[in-house]
């Protein structure tokens, strides 16, 4: 999936290509692919998470999304991204590795 605009950046870029797993269990500051009905995917950090619920943030602070303000069920939650594509860049989420070909594990 590609990133379109720049409320994740700096970490997400726009045109920047993602990768999600699903998880059972979402953990506060993980980066998730969410499916809204009128909005379709959106990427977002979660701010909180409650039994059924997250709340979710951007990470350009000069950004607001409509959807940062919302409960937002468990259930739309399309997976957790766990690596990036940029222009000769790869970012694994939880790791920070550098290799020869310009590739970043974060």
């Amino acid at each position: 999936m590609r990133v379109a605009g720049s409320s994740m950046s700096p970490v997400l870029r726009h045109n920047d290509l993602i990768f999600t797993y699903k998880r059972k269990k979402i953990n506060v500051n993980k980066i998730v692919v969410v499916n809204v009905r009128k909005l379709g995917f959106i990427v977002k950090r979660v701010h909180s998470v409650s039994r059924d619920c997250v709340r979710l943030k951007g990470d350009n602070p000069r950004l607001a999304s409509s959807v940062c303000d919302a409960d937002i069920p468990l259930t739309l939650i399309a997976g957790t991204v766990f690596l990036s594509i940029r222009t000769k860049t790869i970012s694994f989420y939880g790791h920070d590795i550098i290799v020869s070909i310009n590739f970043f594990l974060v």
